[in-house]
């Protein structure tokens, strides 16, 4: 790497020099998708060993698919490599995607801006546990699944790679045995065709015999018939020689067809036989397998073991990566760098982590480059944040001092408002208040002097109803205190009507003390029976005075009542007036009581004018604390 001087770099241009394009294919090839940016020489390591593994892994996919490919066309060799190269690019794109996946991309969209990066909290439950961890794992997941789903595929074609000798052997053995099962079935056929073509040569023979000796018609010699025999014989001859020689040259062409294996040769005799498929192949391998079990099974664990030890091997170097390797396929910390270079930050840097200091390095300092710009980034986001607090402020004065100034041509507008319903207002009321009057006063002077009669004569039916109400009231507590005298004389004389009755009643009732005191007895009881009926001669005396006082009440009614009704039908219009009166007063009270709310000093102010409030005190206080401070230097 050139040594770069601070005097040679420019602002906005990147001192790096560009690769080439063939430099960009062999980044591409060997994972090095950022160059050689933020790459040290352990890292470059670790990504040969990477691509290494990833060429391996995509080899042997692309080798076992295209041992697979091969059986499914009639141009093997086309299919095979068709299918081969597109699953070695599939593999080989899709591990290049997982290898240079960037594993710090949260934490570097919270840093690289910043903010505090936080871990994610831990799962509450297991089911949001596993979610965690496929969102976060999902590309070596959907990996694994190709990597499983190739190995059931797969694994059986490596194991016929692996046995390719004995499944060559074994497709040679079932081609000469299928080959020759059809040849023996179209020699038997031709055969068959000889056989009754020597019959008929025969029977034609036997006949001719026959004629010439004479048996069939007698006659002795070549006659005729022996002629037509013969020359029938003479037709049948040659083609029995024939077929004789087809018969020979098939059998010739088809053992030279068979040893030279040659196919359209086999097909043109009518012998279609598959010398390679996929059902001989398997048919190869049940037979490997049931023959020498405990070799194949070694041979297959074998296979499968290597292929999940090369996609464990490459998930590893992944999930193993050295924090330097996560820097470099960090695609905003690479951004970041990008911008470094340019000297984006050499204006709010220390000289001492400006670019040229980097830049003249032996090596790629990632780590160091990004302490560096997270301090940096939380500088310029700090001082951004306090800028954007500034100019909020400045914008919330503002509003405040708009807010503020509205507030009070809206309070001033609202008191000439208010000073204005407040005439209207109590020259309406006043206006009423005056009709009612008006009213009033022409109503008492056409019924006034009559409404006062009624009154006087009403006070003096109701002063003697309550007179009598009371006497009536005092009779009637009498009226029960004799019937309460009445009740305990009653007692009395029972009580000396028995004690009379158990005197009489003793044994010695007639000697001259018990006689005596019967003779006292009974001159008591006759005198408390007296009593008795006096008491009761007064009652029916009071109750009389109550009957009377209860009809003289009843009258005083009969004759308060018209008089009450025509005072209340001559007063009600004069209590329709009073509370009319007494309503208009009520609502003159709350209108005084609710605009002396709004008149109150105590205005209620908008929370959005507290910064213009803040900054007038302030003004108010600044000169007041400037000679305070004086006073006391």
């Amino acid at each position: 790497m050139p040594p770069y001087q601070s005097s040679q770099l420019v602002a906005g241009q990147d001192p790096r020099p560009t690769p080439s394009f063939l430099q960009h294919i062999f980044y591409a090839l060997t994972l090095r998708v950022y160059g050689n940016n933020l790459l040290t020489r352990a890292g470059r390591g670790y990504l040969w060993i990477m691509t290494f593994l990833m060429l391996l892994v995509a080899v042997v996919e692309g080798v076992s698919w295209g041992y697979f490919g091969t059986q499914m066309s009639d141009y093997p060799m086309v299919s095979g490599m068709g299918m081969g190269v597109f699953i070695f690019l599939f593999i080989w794109f899709f591990d290049r995607t997982l290898m240079t996946a960037d594993y710090l991309q949260e934490e570097h969209a919270a840093t690289l801006q910043g903010k505090v990066y936080l871990t994610p909290s831990t799962p509450t439950s297991r089911l949001s546990a596993i979610w965690q961890s496929f969102n976060t794992h999902k590309v070596f997941m959907i990996r694994i699944v190709i990597a499983l789903s190739s190995l059931i595929i797969v694994a059986p074609y490596v194991s016929e790679l692996a046995f390719y000798k004995e499944i060559q052997n074994k497709q040679q053995s079932y081609f000469l045995q299928a080959v020759n099962v059809v040849k023996q079935q179209q020699i038997a056929q031709k055969q068959q065709q000889i056989d009754q073509l020597a019959a008929q040569i025969a029977t034609l023979n036997r006949k001719y015999q026959d004629e010439t000796s004479g048996k069939l018609s007698g006659v002795r010699g070549r006659g005729a018939a022996a002629k037509a025999i013969e020359q029938e014989l003479n037709s049948l001859q040659p083609l029995y020689q024939q077929q004789l020689l087809a018969l020979q040259s098939y059998i010739e062409r088809v053992e030279r067809a068979v040893a030279n294996r040659h196919l359209a040769e086999l097909a043109a005799l009518d012998i279609k036989v598959n010398q390679d498929s996929a059902i001989l192949r398997k048919k190869a391998v049940a037979d490997i397998k049931t023959q020498h079990p405990e070799e194949y099974w070694q041979v297959e664990l074998t296979i499968r073991v290597l292929l999940v030890m090369l996609a464990l091997g490459l998930f590893s170097m992944k999930w193993l990566q050295p924090r330097a390797v996560k820097l470099y396929f960090s695609s905003q910390l690479q951004q970041q760098w990008s911008l470094y270079c340019l000297g984006k930050f050499d204006a709010i840097l220390p000289s001492h982590q400006r670019r040229d200091w980097l830049l003249n390095s032996q090596d790629a300092l990632p780590e160091e480059f990004e302490r560096i710009i997270i301090a940096c980034m939380s500088n310029v986001s700090a001082q951004a944040e306090q800028e954007a607090k500034q100019q909020q402020l400045a914008n919330d004065r503002q509003h405040a001092q708009q807010l503020y100034f509205q507030r009070l041509a809206q309070q001033q507008a609202d008191i000439e408002k208010q000073q204005q319903d407040r005439d209207f207002f109590e020259q309406n009321i006043s206006q009423r208040i005056a009709e009612i009057d008006l009213l009033e006063q022409n109503y008492l002077t056409q019924h006034g002097e009559h409404i006062s009669q009624l009154k006087a004569q009403e006070q003096q039916l109701v002063d003697e109803l309550h007179q009598l109400e009371k006497e009536f009231k005092t009779q009637q507590e009498r009226v029960k205190a004799r019937e309460q005298r009445i009740v305990l004389a009653g007692q009395d004389y029972q009580e000396i009507q028995h004690l009379l009755q158990q005197t009489r009643q003793r044994p010695d009732s007639d000697t001259l003390e018990v006689l005596r005191t019967i003779a006292d007895l009974e001159n008591g009881l006759r005198s408390q029976q007296e009593r008795l009926e006096r008491q009761r001669a007064e009652l029916l005396g009071f109750e009389a005075n109550q009957q009377f006082f209860d009809e003289n009440a009843t009258l005083l009614h009969k004759h308060l009542e018209p008089v009450q009704h025509q005072l209340a039908h001559l007063q009600q219009p004069l209590q329709a007036l009073s509370h009319a009166r007494a309503s208009i007063e009520q609502k003159r009270i709350e209108c005084l009581l609710a605009q002396g709310l709004q008149d109150s000093p105590f205005k209620a102010f908008n929370e959005q004018e507290l910064p213009h409030l803040m900054s007038k005190l302030q003004a108010q206080f600044e000169p007041k604390l400037g000679t305070y401070a004086f006073c006391q230097n």
